[in-house]
């Protein structure tokens, strides 16, 4: 029986049947990713045997001995696989999720903070914008300039003790401290998304785009999924509600916070929607493929023209539906199902000729006709 020479994550060896008959173990697991070293071991070994040969499939023996090896091994690699997975988007993913657990603590907090202060001046809740803006007053102003800004000559909050309100004052700063670290958090993944997903970043906004990053999973991920999918993210649970007869499609997911889309009517989301998911799955795409990494100015300027008309030709189609019905006009078009025509086909000349069908406007401005006119009937009848 001939030897066989082969080599794995332990060593090299000289296997005769079932039996090993010499060997030369690797002092690392980094040697077996390392040519040099395998080559020097297989020629020391050929010229011991020189008949031994290198097939391509072999079944290593079990041997006791080196279960430990192989374990040792496969524990290294694996550690080494882990650290070269790890990207930078990963780092982004988890700010952005970082983001979102800082939110689930500063807006009960910061509302826990406007009830609680509302009990000693509850003018203040006007005059805040947002919880930021209360957070500041809050540490800023005395309760007798936010009366006198607001030009209220007496407060509707009772007289509370100093220890009361340094209580109230402490909550505040926790809460000054959380929305610094937020903004510091936004800060750095706006500048690590310009090496990672610059197009990205630019067409859906620094935090949205983590968001996605983090639900697909990676931007691979995200630059294969179609723009269906990615206008759909964040909102599975209604979907698959949908896709059990219950409930209402939903018409998008966590893209709701782009302010394109935020800022739209409820009636209009759906295909406002569609456009911004199409341009992000672009977006995504340039930015896996290593495309321009300033084509997102286009690609966002193209988007907003494209909604701004969208919008307006929406908005003029229902002044001129809403003229009609004030004015009791009834479409000048009627629609039909195919117009006069020749056409040459195999089977030579054929016409198509024009069927008019009534409008759902006419038809029920016919049937209140009608109905007028049976009325009139049975009560000259009777």
């Amino acid at each position: 029986m001939s030897e066989i020479l082969i080599t794995n994550c332990v060593g090299t060896f000289v296997l005769k049947g079932k039996q090993i008959e010499d060997k030369r173990f690797f002092k690392s697991a980094e040697e077996f990713h390392n040519q040099k070293i395998i080559a020097e071991n297989e020629k020391q070994l050929l010229a011991k045997y020189p008949n031994a040969k290198k097939p391509a499939n072999v079944i290593f023996p079990q041997h006791k001995e080196f279960l430990s090896k192989f374990y040792v091994y496969h524990i290294e690699h694996a550690k080494k696989m882990c650290k070269e997975a790890i990207r930078k988007e990963h780092l982004i993913m988890q700010a952005g999720a970082a983001i979102k657990d800082m939110e689930k603590v500063i807006n009960p907090l910061a509302k826990r903070l406007q009830e609680w202060y509302a009990l000693y001046c509850p003018e203040l809740n006007e005059f805040a914008r947002d919880q930021e803006e209360f957070v500041v007053a809050v540490l800023t102003k005395k309760k007798e300039d936010i009366l006198l800004e607001q030009h209220i000559p007496v407060s509707m909050g009772a007289e509370i003790a100093a220890a009361d309100r340094a209580m109230m004052e402490s909550l505040a700063v926790q809460l000054q401290h959380l929305f610094a670290e937020k903004r510091s958090i936004e800060s750095y993944i706006e500048k690590a998304l310009q090496d990672t997903a610059t197009n990205l970043s630019i067409v859906a906004g620094p935090t949205l785009a983590a968001e996605l990053l983090g639900e697909a999973g990676s931007l691979e991920r995200l630059a294969k999924m179609p723009a269906s999918t990615i206008q759909m993210i964040g909102a599975e649970n209604a979907l698959f509600r949908y896709m059990r007869g219950q409930g209402r499609c939903p018409k998008h997911g966590m893209i709701i916070n782009h302010p394109l889309l935020a800022n739209t009517k409820a009636s209009q989301r759906g295909r406002v929607a569609r456009r911004l998911a199409g341009v992000i799955a672009l977006a995504a795409k340039v930015d896996y493929f290593k495309g321009d990494p300033y084509v997102g100015y286009k690609l966002k300027e193209h988007l907003e023209l494209n909604v701004a008309e969208l919008l307006r030709r929406k908005e003029k189609a229902k002044k001129i539906v809403h003229h009609e019905e004030r004015h009791h006009i009834s479409p000048r078009v009627s629609h039909y199902s195919s117009q006069k025509r020749s056409s040459f086909g195999a089977h030579g000349r054929t016409e198509h000729h024009k069927t008019y069908v009534k409008s759902s406007t006419q038809r029920s401005h016919h049937s209140e006709e009608r109905a007028h006119h049976t009325n009139k009937q049975r009560k000259y009848t009777h």
